[in-house]
């Protein structure tokens, strides 16, 4: 699993764009919205995930502004293959899928900045901004995202607050686990794990699942739970005692 390593805010005046989209209409009209933008420079375009790579390794841009067309199991290789090659790139992914599971997928590859199809240009113009400052971005028209918040959640507390099996719940459900699924594996009992949870949202002053799924993104806390030997735990192992 690739994630997204922290990145610096760029410094230089203007950043640098690569368009990476199968439709030439689309990026014929972000290139045309972008000409003349003072911070702003479209240095490139491709179509295919092959040219994407090979026009990325060759013009070295600061961001990369891509279209989930090809599915999100497509797009989330191509991302984790863009990280890989360029630790600092900024990946921005318009998505025509508004769910939890693709939009992590896209994050743990280690996407930058998640937008809907259905967004404004001002939206996109935003994610590039935020991408820009060293930021995530996160569409309010996402399933996952809260309350149409686009910067990290407010929260007093951090992941410190919460317990070993608090933490451990939350990865299932970060991971697109119901409670049902995340009790089952964790060899606990349904009515507990939804005592994790009504715990969790107290103590981090959140309303939803939603919220605590953005709080997950927001921190990290993603991908199976490990087990005390560092391997991902599964539901035959032996879960240490409810806390």
């Amino acid at each position: 699993m690739t994630t997204s390593p922290p990145r610096r805010a760029l410094s230089h005046a203007t950043v640098t764009l690569l368009l990476g989209n199968g439709q030439a209409l689309l990026r014929d009209g972000l290139r045309r919205q972008f000409e003349g933008h003072a911070q702003l420079s479209v240095v490139g375009e491709a179509s295919s995930a092959a040219e994407i790579l090979s026009r990325a390794e060759e013009l070295q841009p600061d961001m990369v502004l891509l279209d989930d067309a090809d599915g999100p199991a497509s797009t989330a290789a191509l991302v984790s293959a863009l990280r890989e090659r360029q630790a600092g790139l900024g990946i921005v992914v318009m998505s025509a899928r508004e769910a939890i599971r693709p939009a992590l997928d896209l994050v743990r590859a280690g996407a930058s900045a998640l937008l809907s199809r259905d967004d404004r240009l001002e939206d996109l113009e935003r994610a590039l901004a935020a991408v820009r400052r060293g930021e995530s971005f996160v569409s309010a028209r996402l399933a996952w995202s809260s309350g149409g918040e686009n910067a990290r959640l407010d929260v007093s507390a951090g992941p410190d607050a919460l317990s070993g099996r608090e933490r451990e719940l939350l990865q299932h459900v970060a991971d697109g686990a119901t409670l049902r699924e995340a009790s089952r594996r964790m060899a606990i009992s349904e009515s507990t794990a939804s005592t994790y949870r009504s715990r969790m949202l107290k103590k981090l002053a959140l309303k939803n699942t939603a919220q605590l799924i953005r709080f997950a993104v927001d921190h990290g806390i993603y991908g199976p739970p490990q087990g005390r030997n560092g391997t991902p735990r599964t539901e035959a192992a032996r879960p240490s005692p409810e806390d």
